[in-house]
């Protein structure tokens, strides 16, 4: 019961924000605060075997919204703030590792990896919203339905583990029911609602629908390797039942990034307009 309350009670406020989020950067507002989110929970996580004064914390959560910001915006200002950010997270980084005693090299990487790993995903997902509320549904519905139709399909019919190590109860056979039927739910979407550019041809569409939800699966996959690596069920309880941000998020944020990254290489090569 406690996850159903949950899940009806972010859809209320979620939905609202995907809908109506394009005014006033309400949508890129909220992206901000998730990937701020994000970056917690990975330093809370990080912190469970190698902690690190609040002060260190506070410096990686900065600088993902840093990231996010130049992300999001770096296309406006020509790539500077990119570059400044790049910039900030080495510098940041480097200090920390010299002058601070007890910083190690992987507390380096931790702070890189809080810092852009929640930051990418919610940054694309941002400028797809900028886009059209359409890609991000898009991303959405072929994210969801690939998750629920592996679950059913593995419960009933896995046989083989996919990854047995990472995450036992995955199944090969729960993979593939959910590629197809995210594929499915992703091909029809792109057809029926011609979200894509003028001039896309069929193949790029289907060949990127097709993708998704295989990237989908990596990135669930990648946020519980995290997990298992460091002891922990969920990142947080933000969401009860749920997990945290990177809990619910995950999937979304690969096909997010991969979804701009192939669209901007494809539109630069096969269409005149671009993200």
């Amino acid at each position: 019961m406690k996850r159903i309350l949950t899940a009806v009670a972010m859809a209320v406020i979620l939905i609202p924000i995907l809908v109506w989020g394009d005014r006033y950067h309400i949508f890129d507002g909220f992206c901000l605060i998730a990937s701020a989110g994000a970056a917690w929970e990975l330093r809370a996580m990080t912190g469970r075997t190698r902690p690190q004064p609040r002060w260190v914390d506070a410096s990686a959560i900065v600088l993902a919204a840093g990231v996010f910001a130049a992300l999001r915006f770096g296309p406006e200002t020509g790539g500077v703030s990119l570059y400044a950010a790049v910039l900030a997270l080495f510098l940041v980084g480097g200090i920390l590792l010299v002058f601070v005693e007890g910083f190690k090299s992987d507390d380096f990487g931790n702070l890189l990896s809080a810092a852009v790993y929640g930051s990418v995903g919610f940054a694309a997902i941002a400028l797809l919203r900028n886009e059209s509320i359409h890609w991000v549904i898009y991303i959405l519905l072929g994210a969801m339905l690939t998750d629920t139709a592996a679950y059913f399909f593995g419960t009933r019919f896995g046989r083989h583990r996919l990854c047995p190590s990472i995450s036992p109860k995955k199944s090969i056979e729960g993979a593939i029911a959910g590629t197809v039927f995210g594929a499915a739910a992703t091909i029809a979407y792109a057809f029926l609602v011609p979200f894509y550019p003028a001039g896309t041809h069929p193949v790029l569409i289907v060949g990127v629908s097709l993708s998704l939800p295989i990237v989908a699966q990596i990135g669930d996959l990648v946020a519980s390797k995290l997990k298992r690596s460091h002891g922990i069920k969920d990142y947080s309880n933000l969401f009860p039942g749920h997990g945290g941000i990177l809990d619910r998020f995950d999937s979304t944020m690969f096909s997010a990034a991969f979804l701009v990254l192939v669209l901007a290489i494809a539109m630069a090569w096969l269409v005149p307009t671009a993200l």
